[in-house]
């Protein structure tokens, strides 16, 4: 952390101070000359520093933010951990809840012309969606994994993304376009955001396309995903977002769903303690 603070933050931001103080002075000293108010082309030259500090300015606190967002996540390091546990892009809404995820996803997913291909949830489920691109005519397949399981690591995250890549490189039909979820219930939020720093990190591009690991960490309501996705196709980019929004929308629990839940939960107390009464 000290190193990227100091090296992404401190830095650029020592050299802005260093710029706009020699200005400032310099700004001072024509002044007192009396050279700003004579030569009308000291004053454009002027102006023109100052613009161009003022857009230096933009382009640190830009570079600043974008190497917050895209830091890298040591899952070894407990305070990496911590933050990235913490980070507010990861959560997911308040009202969302995993029954209802796994009640709503399959039935969003067949919506989107996504078939069910094989596998259980514990095994890993497969969805394949299969096309041709608009202007080309080409064959565009699109494939979704899908497991769940209560003990993750970094190791077994970083085993499940190669096997991933190696059975997408030989599976039939091809899919250029690919989607992982690993959907985890653990209670210890710290081991499941270690392990997810694998498909934080993770760049997502290989030799027939690119692959997008999601992490769902159930118990806490956190999604974690890549977030450099620089060197992603445009069109790739978008079906993750789509996803990412199809998955935070799937899980989300209406108001009036809420209130029927509790009816239904006050009948069946009811309906025990007239059985226990009785």
């Amino acid at each position: 952390m000290k190193k990227w603070l100091r090296r992404e933050v401190l830095m650029p931001l020592f050299f802005l101070i260093i710029y706009g103080g020699a200005l400032f002075v310099l700004i001072r000293k024509l002044d007192e000359l009396g050279l700003i108010q004579r030569q009308g082309m000291m004053t454009w030259l002027l102006v023109a520093s100052v613009v161009i500090y003022i857009f230096l300015i933009a382009i640190t606190f830009r570079h600043i933010f974008s190497a917050y967002l895209l830091e890298r996540y040591d899952p070894g390091d407990s305070r990496s951990i911590r933050r990235l546990a913490r980070n507010w892009r990861f959560r997911l809404p308040y009202n969302w809840e995993s029954e209802k995820f796994f009640q709503q996803f399959p039935t969003d997913l067949a919506k989107a012309q996504f078939r069910h291909s094989s596998g259980e949830l514990s095994s890993g489920v497969v969805f394949l969606r299969t096309g041709t691109e608009f202007w080309t005519r080409r064959p565009q397949n699109d494939r979704l994994l899908m497991l769940e399981t209560d003990a993750i690591n970094i190791f077994r995250v970083d085993r499940l993304l190669k096997n991933t890549i190696d059975q997408l490189d030989t599976v039939k039909p091809e899919s250029q376009r690919n989607i992982l979820i690993i959907a985890v219930r653990m209670q210890d939020k710290q081991r499941v955001a270690s392990a997810a720093a694998g498909c934080v990190n993770f760049m997502g591009q290989f030799k027939g396309g690119t692959l997008f690991p999601v992490m769902l960490d159930l118990e806490h309501r956190r999604i974690y995903y890549p977030v450099n996705r620089s060197l992603i196709p445009r069109k790739h980019k978008a079906l993750q977002n789509q996803l990412l929004a199809q998955i935070r929308s799937s899980g989300r629990v209406r108001q009036d769903e809420k209130l029927s839940t509790r009816r239904i939960r006050q009948r069946t107390d009811e309906q025990s303690d007239i059985k226990t009464s009785t």
